[in-house]
């Protein structure tokens, strides 16, 4: 009874997508299968008057006029019925790629909104998937289920298959009389073969970009500097450009289409009054006449689309589920409604305990801290120790299990998150590589080119030491990165890594978190780096997890972890004077330099 009732739910939420995606379009496919339903039953009757007149003509020995009258309707509606396919498989096409934008928008829009949370559940993770790839098909498969039974319910039992026997000139004229029909759709596969072509780079990237928004590695980015909006963006603009030209392309198809079936048809009219005129001089018998005038479909095809089309429908339920739970997954809570104060003081940890959810384990045990503003820590320890879930913390991409992280005093929950993101900016490990140009990747929290600060841009990668390689590119900071894409270059992982640095810091932030950000750097350029680090960060406070010791005398401030609870703090010297666990990390790699 549950699955019952949860079925007809998802089926009236399918309806409902489609619906809300365009009312015009669903009434007109609704409309237009019904028509040609409809026109199943009147050939059957028109048909079978024509063989009625064509009976009393022999009986009689009558004029053939009438005969050739409704042969003239029965040509007629068959090329209305030919002309409604084709003005329902166009709408059903421009319908398709509608939906398509429609639910990839609302997914991507959603997924932004998900705490970090979310993404650590496999399940919803696996819904985001399904809902992308599986759910527009599927919807449409519902639109296409429900008129193809209207249509096969009101066509009825059909009409008859009749076998046509004539002479060779009639079988040369049907050929000649196909070969525009013909010449039109291999030239309309050629068109529609060279634009997906042309397209491929496009739709990978578009696919890539889908990929980004919904990978766990890169949330933490995408939300910091607010790039989810400017993607679906730019989603939304290229299946723009691609639903006009398609709509344009399809238009010009339709009229060709509808020219050379009308010629076919005319052609088979009077194929079919040369017939007649052989049948009635040759005295055929009605059996031979009908043989003539083929037509097709009975009732149990019909029947046979029908229950066909109900398996279907059942089949694409199933999959709307995914786009349910995607709907019904909880937001991030905005429960902060005071604004971040980017003079502040200092940020505390105090007595703070955290476990992923799921999770057992403790990856922080009473942890207190005090960051200042105006100051650069480092944050050291051995893999596992905590480092990068301290930095998540910090972030707000997790609630502490237990304890408080104070702002000068304030918990750091009534704060609003969009506040605290605009003062905060980050370099993670797993950073993304936007397939966007130089500037671009650097400035990706801009949604616009001309919004971008030329001179904070010429600041950062000066700071960030690209100055040089960016001047090196044919088309400087223009230059596509990743060679993925016509005309892109390719760098290393630390000239990448350096790209991450500059973008962290191109924002007016207070606070700037760096984790693990020179690990493909060498030692030299780091050093340059975290100089003017501290030269520009006078007034912002920094903090940067590090396996690499080299420049880690520069930070004011060294707090060591281990198994997720601070193990020391001080500066290099004191802690080297200690001789415990820094002692021993600064020596082993030390060691290993010489």
């Amino acid at each position: 009874m549950y699955m019952e009732k949860k079925k007809r739910k998802l089926l009236k939420n399918g309806f409902q997508i489609l619906w809300r995606t365009s009312k015009v379009y669903c009434i007109g496919i609704l409309t237009f299968s019904s028509f040609c339903g409809i026109i199943g039953p009147l050939n059957a009757i028109i048909y079978q008057r024509f063989l009625d007149e064509i009976l009393h003509i022999l009986q009689a020995r009558k004029g053939i006029k009438y005969g050739i009258i409704f042969l003239i309707l029965y040509s007629l509606m068959c090329l209305l019925s030919y002309i409604l396919n084709l003005i329902l498989n166009y709408i059903k096409q421009l319908f398709s790629d509608l939906l398509d934008l429609r639910i990839t928008q609302f997914i991507l829009k959603k997924s932004i909104t998900f705490p970090m949370e979310t993404f650590d559940n496999a399940n919803v993770y696996n819904h985001i998937n399904v809902g992308i790839t599986q759910t527009t098909h599927n919807c449409l498969n519902l639109l296409d289920s429900l008129s193809e039974s209207l249509y096969a319910i009101i066509k009825g039992i059909g009409y008859g298959i009749i076998i046509a026997r004539f002479n060779c000139v009639i079988v040369l004229l049907s050929i000649i009389s196909s070969l525009p029909v013909l010449y039109i759709s291999i030239k309309t596969n050629e068109y529609w073969y060279s634009i997906f072509f042309e397209r491929t780079e496009k739709l990978r990237l578009i696919n890539y970009l889908k990929m980004i928004m919904i990978k766990n590695e890169n949330i933490k980015e995408i939300k910091l500097f607010k790039v989810g909006e400017k993607i679906v963006d730019l989603i939304k603009n290229t299946f723009s450009d691609f639903l006009n030209n398609d709509k344009r392309a399809r238009k010009k198809f339709l009229l060709k289409k509808i020219t050379t079936q009308s010629i076919d048809e005319i052609v088979t009219l009077f194929i079919k009054i040369a017939i007649l005129f052989f049948a009635l001089k040759g005295k055929n018998s009605v059996g031979t006449i009908i043989l003539f005038f083929n037509s097709q479909e009975n009732m149990k095809a019909s029947l046979n689309e029908l229950l066909n089309k109900i398996s279907v429908l059942h089949n694409s339920i199933l999959y709307l589920e995914s786009l349910d739970a995607i709907e019904n997954e909880k937001v991030e809570d905005e429960n902060g409604k005071n604004s971040f104060n980017n003079k502040f003081h200092a940020i505390e940890f105090k007595n703070v305990d955290f476990k992923y959810p799921g999770k057992e384990q403790y990856a922080l045990k009473n942890v207190s801290l005090k960051f200042e503003r105006g100051k650069i820590y480092s944050i050291v320890g051995f893999n596992g120790s905590g480092k990068t879930t301290l930095i998540k913390l910090l972030l707000r991409l997790y609630k502490p299990t237990n304890g408080v992280i104070l702002v000068d005093g304030e918990n750091i929950e009534n704060i609003s998150l969009e506040s605290y993101y605009s003062n905060i900016s980050a370099v993670f490990q797993d950073f993304i590589k936007y397939p966007f140009s130089v500037w671009e990747n650097i400035a990706v929290s801009e949604r616009n080119n001309d919004s971008v600060d030329k001179e904070r841009f010429e600041s950062v990668i000066q700071l960030a030491d690209i100055r040089n390689m960016i001047n090196s590119f044919p088309d400087k900071a223009e230059t596509l990165l990743m060679k993925d894409w016509t005309g892109g270059s390719d760098i290393s992982q630390g000239q990448w890594q350096k790209i991450a640095i500059a973008r962290c810091f191109y924002p007016d932030s207070s606070i700037a978190i760096l984790d693990e950000p020179f690990s493909s750097i060498d030692a030299e350029a780091e050093n340059r780096i975290i100089k003017r680090i501290k030269e520009q960060s006078k007034n912002e406070l920094v903090l940067y997890v590090t396996h690499r010791f080299s420049s880690i005398t520069l930070a004011d401030t060294i707090i060591v972890l281990k198994n997720g609870e601070i193990e020391e703090q001080g500066d290099h010297e004191t802690l080297m004077y200690n001789r415990g666990t820094y002692f021993t990390l600064y020596k082993a790699q030390y060691d290993k330099s010489l």
